[in-house]
Order: structure tokens, then C-alpha cells, then sequence
């Protein structure tokens, strides 16, 4: 497991489940032999290590970056000749900024092989958000409390039950004057549809699912093209979890695996 909410477990995995991770990543980055990729610290965490996975696929060369500094990172890119880079949206924030103050001169890297850079798993800055959204008026809002009822309660509520969990989020945004709540985390997602509904007529609700879908889509499918043993057959696959918070989170986990034919393994010991 991740390692993101707790100590990491180690899971045991099928090759075939591995081999798929590695074939997606490499279509994912248009990765060959050539190619030399920047993985981010720490190895333990799936994030780190699994966008890395087309390397293995295309033999290409692996960096392992030291420190996060903007100039440990770009000295990195630099001197290893790196071409796919893997960062996290701070990071590449304080790089931008320690350009944009001189405290770097980028014309002491030679950056010119580096080709595409993979960047996500954290919330935007207030320095993106400034520097693109500066005409408009930015409320944030964090909800703990849906996240909540997404993860322990959303398969087994009802239509009402969702209608009113999104509901404090929707009248927030209204009472500040708002006419566009972003919904800036994938949770959130799962209640497009009820912030919608609380929203109307005044509210305009901005997700980006249809450009993620499409993407997701365009991966498989160049996937399967490359080869046709690939398929999204997961019916012998099995879904483990760490442990339960209350008496619910059994039955939200059985709904979910009843919903996407995936057999509920139970709790990993």
C-alpha cells in the first residue's frame, strides 16, 4: 500500500497486474530506450516508484533524485541528461519562483533534452492560482466532512442523503457571492452531479472528468493496440483494505466491489 494515510503494508501482487502497470506508464510517457526518467523521493510510496514502471518496459535509464531544492532538481535534470521528470506541484512551483527572483539562472542547466515532465498528487498553490486567476475573487473551501461520506457512506445513501451532504459546500459558495465552484479534489467527483442540482440556477459547476476520461481512454486504448492480451477484465481481481473505522466501511467496500465485479478480499493482515 501507498503509505499515504498510515505505515505502508506490503500487498502481493500478480505479475500479470505489474506487467499492465509497466505497459501503461510506458505508453503513457511515449517511453524508449533513450529515455532517462527522474523518480521522485520516497521509493516506499506507489506514487514514487509505479510512473517510473515504463522504464522496464523499454529499458530505458532510471535518476533518483537526492533532495527537492529547486536546484538539486534542476542540477539533476541537467547533469543525468534527464528527459521525463516526475515532480509534485510544490516543487515545480518553487522552481518557477526561484526563477522568476534570479536566485537560479537557467542558463546554467542544460535543460534542452528534457521533453515532458509528469506533475500532480498535490493541491495547486496560491502562486498558480495568482498568477492565472488574478481578476477573479478565489474562496476555499475544504470539506472533511463529504470526504467523509464519500469514502464511509456514498454506495449504501440514498439520492436525499447525497442531495443534503453537499449542501453546506453549496449554500458557502452562495452566501460569498460565488458563480463557479471548482471542484478541486477527485472525491468530489463522485457528487458532481448533487452539486449540480444544489447549485441551480446560479452556480456553474467545473470539473475536469471529461478531459481525465478521455485521457484514460486514449491510455487503454493505445495499450491494447500494443498488445491484445491486455484487457479491462478485472473479474479475478481482488480489492484489500487496511482496516475499518466503523461498522459501515464492510458494507461500502462490498458495494463497491458488487459495482465494479471486483471480489472483496477483506481486510490485509
Amino acid at each position: 500500500s501507498s503509505g499515504t494515510t498510515g505505515f505502508p503494508k506490503a500487498i502481493l501482487h500478480k505479475h500479470g497486474a505489474l506487467m499492465h502497470s509497466a505497459q501503461v506508464e510506458q505508453n503513457h510517457h511515449k517511453q524508449t530506450k533513450d529515455d532517462i526518467f527522474l523518480c521522485i523521493p520516497p521509493l516506499y510510496h506507489t506514487g514514487a516508484k509505479m510512473h517510473w514502471f515504463g522504464s522496464l518496459i523499454s529499458g530505458g535509464k532510471a535518476v533518483l533524485l537526492r533532495g527537492t531544492k529547486p536546484e538539486i532538481i534542476l542540477k539533476a535534470v541537467s547533469d543525468e541528461k534527464c528527459t521525463i521528470v516526475w515532480l509534485l506541484v510544490p516543487w515545480a512551483q518553487d522552481i518557477l519562483v526561484s526563477l522568476e527572483k534570479g536566485e537560479l539562472n537557467i542558463k546554467d542547466y542544460n535543460l534542452s533534452q528534457w521533453r515532458l515532465m509528469h506533475i500532480g498528487a498535490q493541491p495547486v498553490p496560491k502562486k498558480l492560482i495568482e498568477d492565472f486567476a488574478g481578476d477573479c475573487e478565489i474562496f476555499s473551501r475544504g470539506d472533511p466532512q463529504l470526504i467523509n461520506f464519500i469514502e464511509h457512506k456514498f454506495y449504501s445513501s440514498s439520492e436525499s442523503e447525497r442531495l443534503e451532504a453537499v449542501l453546506p459546500s453549496v449554500e458557502f459558495f452562495k452566501e460569498k457571492g460565488c458563480d463557479v465552484i471548482v471542484l478541486a479534489c477527485t472525491h468530489f467527483l463522485n457528487m458532481a452531479e448533487y452539486f449540480k442540482i444544489q447549485g441551480a440556477p446560479s452556480l456553474k459547476i467545473v470539473d475536469s472528468r471529461e478531459g481525465v476520461v478521455k485521457h484514460a481512454f486514449q491510455i487503454e486504448e493505445n495499450s491494447l493496440q500494443k498488445n491484445e492480451k491486455n484487457s479491462s477484465d478485472f473479474s479475478n481481481s481482488l480489492l484489500y483494505v487496511t482496516g475499518f473505522k466503523n461498522k459501515n466501511d464492510s458494507l461500502f467496500y462490498k458495494n463497491f466491489c458488487r459495482e465494479n465485479k471486483i471480489e472483496f478480499g477483506g481486510i490485509l493482515d
